[in-house]
């Protein structure tokens, strides 16, 4: 209806509560202007618990303006292979009703909201893994397998089990930061033959969340052998993300990896980064230093797609000039955006529209979920505690000797250093080296740490479902 009304500059005039244009455009994957977001896991809630003014949205919230183009649900965090259970999901404080006996929880409000967040043009993915959880393939059938659950519960299969009901998302984001390599390639390929036969003739994408040394530790052998439409390189928390510009910046190498390895030569790579200091454990710039990177990257990377930013909650929040890091974000993109097509992405044509009204609920994380004898809407309303998760590998049983309870606590295992307070970092080297050798001006630091490229207990702090 906004574009019967306005055109041209006119579009600048219709404000969100967030203060962006209303009229949306429509998603364009050959862009280099796009702009992702996490949603879910309400991280701001979890650092700031008192603020609950200012916890985390629902989707819709960030799908009436035009700042943010693609939305990651996260997570769906527990899928153990060779079983029949039903996987499971959590979305913070956002949702709490289980399917009953499972941790599958249903989520009819969230499948609303993706469906107006569609008809504004945006896309919308489930993330599957994080870096808390149970999950893992023993073997590329049960991926297989798996990959048609994946389509019977959230693509365009059927199942009696749908957390959102009859929406079907856009696809799926591969996040995995534990466990092993295997079956994740044949899970991809699966799910894109089921993609290629769907009768809807609606595209569905398939991205990957991999950290930026190369090659990533969990998604290495994915990324060189499967289709991807999209990978969210994560350029914070780590030692070659965007605070060590330009020096052990690494973009060019994932250049190189669309270039030389991919299977999709239109392989988009986004610049993944943190959306306020209190999203990452380190890593964060801001607006301004983000815009100097993105002017120098985008001209010399034609791989480049946008900017991915963990995650909503953090990056509308943080305020910097009047602006939401977002919002800033994606200014910067939009100054000399490219398509494919040559053309700017085209205005969404949809009038539709979404009652102002908005549910939220009352605790920062959700920190219980209840199992119903059948799936409502109710939502818990009891005040929690931000709490974390221990991750292991599904597929091999954890010895005691070697759990790893307190943060920085040695390792009990040879060619293990030290417990990032949930799982150990086989062979890597100590952040404390790290920062030291790159203070000394030195070359580098994976020709002194030939580890670096491997797990850091330090480099894997993003994407933690936050529930006990």
């Amino acid at each position: 209806m906004l574009r019967n009304l306005c055109t041209g500059l006119c579009l600048g005039l219709a404000l969100s509560p967030w203060g962006g244009s209303l009229v949306s455009a429509a998603f364009d994957a050959s862009c280099n202007s796009n702009l992702v977001n996490y949603w879910g896991q309400n991280s701001y809630g979890a650092a700031n618990p008192s603020d609950s003014q200012n916890w985390e949205k629902p989707l819709a919230d960030y799908c009436r303006d035009d700042t943010t183009d693609v939305l990651v649900l996260s997570f769906l965090h527990i899928f153990n292979s060779g079983t029949d259970r039903l996987p499971g999901t959590n979305f913070a404080n956002h949702c709490d009703v289980t399917f009953p006996g499972t941790d599958l929880l249903y989520c009819p409000d969230i499948g609303k909201d993706v469906s107006y967040c569609q008809s504004r043009g945006k896309k919308v993915l489930l993330s599957l893994g994080g870096a808390a959880g149970s999950y893992g393939f023993a073997n590329d059938a049960d991926a297989v397998k798996f990959a048609s659950t994946i389509w019977n519960l959230f693509l365009g299969g059927s199942s009696d089990t749908r957390p959102f009901g009859s929406v079907q998302l856009d696809g799926i984001d591969l996040d995995i930061e534990g466990g092993s390599s295997t079956g994740y390639a044949a899970f991809v390929k699966a799910l894109r033959n089921m993609y290629s036969k769907a009768s809807d003739g609606k595209h569905y994408l398939v991205a990957a969340a991999p950290q930026c040394p190369y090659p990533d530790a969990y998604m290495g052998p994915l990324l060189s052998s499967s289709w991807v439409d999209m990978v969210f390189v994560q350029f914070y928390n780590n030692f070659c993300g965007v605070n060590n510009f330009p020096r052990f910046f690494n973009f060019e190498e994932w250049q190189n990896w669309a270039d030389k390895v991919a299977v999709n030569k239109n392989v988009k790579v986004y610049l993944g980064v943190a959306g306020s200091p209190s999203a990452a454990s380190f890593g964060y710039v801001g607006p301004d230093r983000l815009a100097e990177i993105i002017n120098d990257s985008r001209p010399k990377y034609p791989a480049f797609g946008g900017v991915m930013i963990w995650d909503a909650s953090q990056s509308y929040n943080n305020k910097v000039g009047g602006s939401s890091f977002a919002q800033s974000i994606k200014s910067t993109l939009r100054k000399g955006q490219k398509c494919a097509s040559g053309t700017l992405p085209s205005d969404d044509t949809s009038s539709t529209e979404y009652p102002v009204e908005t549910k939220t609920s009352n605790v920062p994380i959700a920190t219980t979920t209840r199992s119903v004898p059948a799936p409502s809407t109710t939502t818990s309303d009891k005040p929690s505690v931000p709490s974390k998760t221990k991750s292991g590998s599904p597929s091999t049983p954890t010895d005691p000797s070697d759990t790893c309870v307190v943060e920085g606590s040695p390792c009990t295992n040879a060619n293990q250093y030290t417990c990032n307070g949930y799982d150990f970092a086989q062979g890597a080297t100590p952040l404390y080296l790290i920062d030291a050798w790159v203070k000394s001006g030195s070359s580098h630091p994976r020709e002194r740490f030939p580890s670096i490229g491997k797990p850091h207990p330090y480099w894997s702090r993003r994407h933690r479902p936050l529930q006990q």
